[in-house]
């Protein structure tokens, strides 16, 4: 059954590859649901369901759409080169940087001395419910109000303008997916792509966050927080993509470097 693992972690892997290295934008988004579909696999394959289902509506589903409509607000007439990126030296040096991190990740995952954990039974909605409406019911509440004036201020921004596999192979997959995020958050120029690998790091982030508590805490606690991450990660991307908007009505570009330009 792990073979159907290093399937999923293949086709994650070359849709974060696709993001960070297509030159066209509309092939990034593109290439970044299918790596969001690719995560929403995993989870269902180690047997965390809902927060599969999550994935799939949230990352997949609302924030692939926000991306596609921000890219299409904000299109030019050619698209072959909308996806931008640094010069070749920074981008030799941040290949390096983010290879030696991932290095550093690797050693880490293999010389630890990481418990023989086992993969726990499969959970659902309730277990999650439970302690969203218990024990973490204020952060639940405060995520929703984040939520909430995320909405709200993109709103006013854009009118103003199941198998045998073990912790490790997850880890690994979570760091890869870190490090393509890394590189392509020093490498591309556009805010839409920035906001694209910040969104792959995330996803990284909350594959270690479900990989630990389904092989050792068996709480649900890893889940609810990765769970609180999705959340946020919408708050950012609503925000992220209205800033882009206001920029590209003020500049007609989505590159950072004119960030500084909206404060005048």
């Amino acid at each position: 059954m792990s073979i159907i693992f290093y399937f999923l972690a293949a086709v994650t892997i070359i849709g974060a590859l696709g993001v960070v290295l297509s030159p066209n934008v509309v092939h990034s988004a593109l290439f970044l649901v299918l790596s969001f579909i690719g995560v929403a696999a995993i989870y269902f394959h180690i047997g965390a369901e809902f927060l599969g289902a999550v994935q799939l509506m949230v990352y997949s589903g609302a924030v692939a759409v926000l991306i596609v409509m921000a890219i299409m607000l904000t299109r030019r007439d050619s698209m072959a080169q909308s996806n931008p990126s640094q010069k070749l030296f920074r981008r030799v040096v941040t290949g390096l940087l983010a290879g030696g991190f991932f290095f550093l990740i690797g050693l880490g995952i293999v010389l630890s001395p990481l418990p023989g954990g086992e993969l726990g039974a499969s959970t659902g909605a309730q277990e999650i419910a439970r302690l969203m409406l218990g024990t973490y019911v204020l952060p639940f509440e405060i995520v929703a109000v984040l939520l909430l004036v995320a909405m709200v201020g993109a709103l006013v921004l854009a009118r103003e303008g199941y198998g045998m596999i073990g912790l490790p192979e997850l880890l690994f997959v979570a760091a890869v997916l870190f490090c393509i995020g890394l590189y392509g958050l020093l490498t591309r120029r556009g805010i839409i792509p920035i906001l694209m690998c910040v969104e792959l790091m995330l996803n990284a982030v909350n594959i270690n966050l479900i990989a630990f508590d389904r092989f050792y805490a068996h709480n649900m606690e890893g889940q609810l927080m990765a769970l609180f991450s999705i959340a946020v990660a919408a708050s950012e991307i609503a925000v992220g993509l209205a800033l882009a908007f206001r920029l590209y009505q003020i500049r007609f570009t989505t590159n950072v470097d004119e960030l500084d330009t909206l404060r005048d």
